[in-house]
């Protein structure tokens, strides 16, 4: 089966893109425009963009089909120093930085392509500070992308500066060009903020934007390195074994603190079978947006369909610089699972409430969540909710007058005192629990 030319035309499209974590000005615009154009009616909440049901049914579920816009990248300062935005962590590609040169594409803040560069350290901390060389002057807030080809294509795969998490949004659209009617209430959320600490879903969750209850489903869409937590306990993820239904992140199963089966798992099981759709159930690393969802137990119902991806932020968390892999053929099986989920009767659900989920049976002896790390997770999230508020608002990242720098400073002092303040608290608590 040939992947469909539309939906090809989509991803390449969004490779063009320029995206950067904090830098979500061109993604935005690209997003409305493109929503415009089909007279589709979404809302703007800074954190996501969101279209709602047209029709609102009170007695049928709601659905959130979600996925994130930004990719990791640097918010260039000047022609000297940036922030590289995304990673896991630092100490691989410095290392990677000791073995060869690093090549920068450079666009402006309107998204043209200025020239090249070269990334040539980058410091220890959190803030990831990397110092550049190149002959161009550089305005405030432009965008720094790995120099690396941003599309090519075989017969059976696709190698891609952005699959994480450009597929989705590409899957996402053509989902709404197709019109795929459902008798769920479906939201399409479009979170520009998930590389920052899924500051966007956190924001959704915290707040209950979407106003979910125990009976609404969240399916989450992804394209990362499907690494499992323990192969001995869960089985290997084969990078070539089809598409994946995600279960968990590094210390956190999604759910736990619901009781009951987790119906997305369910549904989404069994519209693989009916469909003859080789699926993987994964319990495995990473991070996604089901995280924050499941914090604040918002539903049991939760999980992240997910699409293999080898060389996830173009492998530079493994110390490697290269294009993003994924199949075609998961793609297709992608797209094909998600339009026969909206397709289906939500009196489905019914039929498979009591069959006992992987997730549910998980939660009896849960050996998976670190509830101390979910805690320091939470503890990080109001801090950087807070420290970068009018950063997602203006959707730039450094200050360009005297008035965002004072309001940048007062936040992250503002951030820093509520973070010491519910350390302080959890230790206390740990304290009285001993």
């Amino acid at each position: 089966m040939e992947i469909d030319l539309e939906l090809k035309n989509l991803f390449q499209k969004i490779q063009e893109v320029p995206s950067v974590p904090f830098l979500t000005k061109l993604q935005t615009s690209y997003l409305k425009q493109f929503l415009d154009k089909l007279n589709i009616k979404y809302l703007d909440y800074g954190y996501s963009i969101i279209i709602p049901p047209i029709l609102y049914n009170n007695s049928t579920p709601k659905l959130v089909l979600m996925c994130h816009t930004d990719h990791p990248g640097i918010v260039l300062k000047n022609n000297e120093e940036g922030v590289l935005m995304g990673l896991i962590g630092n100490a691989p590609f410095k290392e990677l930085l000791g073995k060869r040169q690093v090549g920068l594409k450079i666009y402006n803040p309107e998204g043209i392509l200025a020239g090249k560069g070269l990334i040539t350290d980058i410091y220890g901390g959190p803030k990831q500070k990397v110092h550049i060389k190149t002959n161009l002057q550089v305005p405030l807030n432009s965008y720094g992308q790995f120099d690396i080809d941003y599309y090519s294509e075989s017969e059976s795969f696709f190698e891609v500066y952005n699959a994480d998490d450009g597929i989705s949004v590409a899957t996402m659209l053509k989902l709404l060009v197709d019109k795929v009617k459902s008798k769920f209430n479906v939201y399409y959320v479009f979170n520009l903020y998930e590389e920052v600490h899924q500051l966007s879903s956190w924001y959704l969750a915290k707040n209950n934007v979407l106003k979910l209850s125990e009976q609404d489903l969240i399916i989450n869409l992804e394209c990362l390195k499907t690494e499992s937590i323990s192969e001995s306990d869960f089985g290997k993820i084969d990078y070539e074994g089809g598409i994946v239904l995600q279960l968990s992140n590094n210390g956190c199963l999604f759910g736990y603190k619901n009781k009951g089966a987790n119906l997305s798992e369910n549904f989404i099981k069994k519209i693989a079978s009916d469909n003859g759709i080789r699926i993987q159930l994964g319990v495995i690393k990473d991070s996604c947006d089901s995280r924050p969802f499941t914090q604040f137990s918002l539903t049991s119902n939760i999980c992240t369909l997910t699409i293999p991806n080898k060389y996830k932020h173009n492998g530079s968390d493994d110390g490697l610089l290269r294009t993003e892999h994924i199949l075609k053929r998961h793609i297709i099986d992608f797209y094909t699972v998600l339009t026969k989920i909206l397709s289906e009767d939500p009196t489905t659900l019914s039929k498979i409430a009591d069959v006992e989920s992987l997730s549910q049976k998980l939660k009896q002896h849960d050996h998976i969540t670190n509830y101390k790390l979910m805690k320091e997770k939470a503890i990080l999230n109001e801090r950087l909710e807070i420290a970068y508020k009018d950063i997602v608002y203006r959707k730039h990242f450094f200050p360009v007058n005297i008035k965002e720098l004072l309001i940048d400073l007062t936040f992250k002092y503002v951030s820093y005192l509520i973070y010491i303040y519910l350390k302080f608290l959890s230790l206390y608590e740990r304290h009285l629990n001993k």
